[in-house]
């Protein structure tokens, strides 16, 4: 009975104050209930995290290279990357609710800090924010040069 008493407020309060576009609430592993925009309309809606990042990936046209079949199989730690270059902080929350930290955490150290100058600014604010680094210039420079011995001793 709370749990259904929490989860009104919380619709309330965002339809009322329009503060909060994106909130989870966590049905399943990978569920969630979304506030989604649409035209002009806000509407309800239970989603899957996966598709629907592969569907926003897909709108900002990040995934030019695949094919259409193949869109839906993308590997989990490319999705982590592309999410994390090419779409925002609420979709990058979904990874960490949908993947889990460390998952992301390695992700991002394989697939975007080993990019180097390219994203610096961006592993910059990625190792502050959502990894709370205490110094985190050094802790990408560090994490960069870890992954490039490890490429190179391979």
């Amino acid at each position: 009975m709370r749990l259904v008493v929490v989860v009104f407020i919380l619709l309330v309060f965002c339809i009322f104050t329009k503060s909060l576009v994106l909130f989870g609430i966590g049905i399943e592993n990978n569920v969630y209930i979304c506030k989604l925009k649409s035209t002009s309309v806000m509407q309800n809606k239970i989603i899957d995290i996966k598709p629907y990042l592969v569907s926003k990936l897909k709108q900002e046209h990040c995934l030019w290279s695949y094919d259409n079949g193949s869109i839906q199989d993308i590997p989990d730690d490319v999705l982590v990357e592309l999410v994390m270059l090419y779409l925002d902080i609420d979709d990058i929350d979904l990874l960490f609710r949908h993947f889990g930290y460390e998952k992301v955490k390695r992700a991002w150290i394989e697939n975007v800090v080993s990019q180097g100058e390219r994203y610096y600014n961006l592993n910059y604010f990625l190792a502050w924010y959502y990894f709370h680094a205490k110094k985190p210039r050094n802790y990408v420079k560090a994490m960069e040069t870890r992954q490039l011995n490890k490429r190179l001793a391979v």
